[in-house]
């Protein structure tokens, strides 16, 4: 008789964690892209592949 109240809370954890990291993603990219600052461009790029295993 018992039913799961989890299955929408996974799906918006998920969709909330996808939306920061790829924000976050696209910022340190525009400030690696301006100081010149390769750590910043390939942190971007790591989360990068973040973004697209949460997707």
């Amino acid at each position: 008789m018992g039913h799961n109240h989890t299955d929408g809370a996974n799906k918006k954890v998920l969709l909330i964690s996808f939306i920061m990291i790829t924000g976050y993603m696209i910022i340190e990219a525009i400030g690696g892209f301006l100081t010149n600052s390769l750590a910043l461009l390939s942190d971007a790029g790591h989360m990068l592949s973040d973004s697209i295993s949460l997707m």
